[in-house]
């Protein structure tokens, strides 16, 4: 059997399944990106977050493919980070610059950055631990497994020519121990 033909086959099919599902650049690319942690209410204690993001001047784009809203949208607290992908694989990502809070429109998102005192201040009013969010970055490498296919798809070759070779030199003994001897 060709382990490696295999091997080529599932680096293949999910190559193409990527590629089919994925709204990431085929290109280097490093894209801002916000992970959504939840929506803020229109209560009184949130009125200072809802004016900030409305005035920031922070723009996030959409990613490609996503459809914008329609109508208005309700405020939302999450974590801006920046993904870095090559050929629609997620490489690695990291936050940046961090929390955020922000109102989708149909251009773009209107972000607005907390600083360390808005944090504990959004902690305060929602009740919720959002200064304890940690970054999932491990979300973000299995990219990486393009480069493990290929090398398991070299050791898989290597390891069917190794058997290739032996058979075919079972097969060259085989032949000369059933050839008559001349004298």
């Amino acid at each position: 059997m060709k382990y490696s033909r295999i091997v080529l086959i599932v680096v293949a099919l999910g190559l193409v399944a990527n590629f089919a599902l994925t709204e990431r650049s085929w290109k280097l690319a490093s894209t801002p990106r916000v992970m959504a942690l939840g929506v803020l209410g229109d209560s009184p204690a949130l009125g200072q977050f809802h004016a900030a993001t409305l005035a920031s001047e922070a723009e996030l784009p959409y990613p490609p493919g996503a459809t914008p809203p329609a109508g208005p949208q309700p405020l939302r607290v999450g974590l801006a980070y920046r993904e870095v992908s090559l050929f629609a694989l997620p490489l690695w990502a990291y936050p940046e610059p961090g929390l955020v809070t922000y109102v989708e429109r149909p251009a773009d998102i209107q972000a607005h950055v907390l600083d360390p005192d808005q944090v504990a201040a959004l902690d305060g009013a929602t009740g919720a631990a959002y200064s304890q969010t940690r970054f999932p970055w491990y979300l973000h490498i299995w990219g990486w497994l393009l480069l493990v296919g290929i090398i398991v798809w070299t050791k898989a070759r290597t390891i069917d020519i190794r058997n290739m070779e032996e058979a075919e030199l079972q097969r060259e003994m085989a032949a000369s121990a059933a050839a008559p001897r001349s004298a």
